[in-house]
């Protein structure tokens, strides 16, 4: 019986992605359909969350893979999680698209 002493391992598949789809309030969901964004959004949890300051007063607030808080005005990063909390709210319940 001959044993191969080199094995070939596939390449796993890159990751896919998905669109951006873009609420009035400043959230970005990325799904594969507008239904399933709007399904991402219903049911994100904010419990978990991390906050990026882009700019001096501006902040990115992500709560899951999926869904980001974009452009959030605040001076400190529990302000900015709080209002990007309400801005996904806001988003959630409305659910306009840009």
């Amino acid at each position: 019986m001959m044993w191969d002493c080199c094995r070939v391992v596939p390449e796993p598949d890159p990751p896919q992605s998905f669109p951006a789809w873009r609420f009035v309030n400043g959230t970005i969901v990325n799904a594969a359909t507008k239904s399933a964004a709007f399904d991402f959004i219903s049911d994100v949890s904010t419990r978990n969350y991390y906050a990026t300051e882009t700019e001096p007063g501006l902040w990115d607030v992500q709560f899951d893979e999926y869904v980001t808080v974009e452009q959030v005005e605040a001076k400190t990063v529990m302000e900015a999680v709080r209002n990007a909390r309400w801005y996904l709210q806001l988003d959630g319940t409305d659910k306009r698209l840009l």
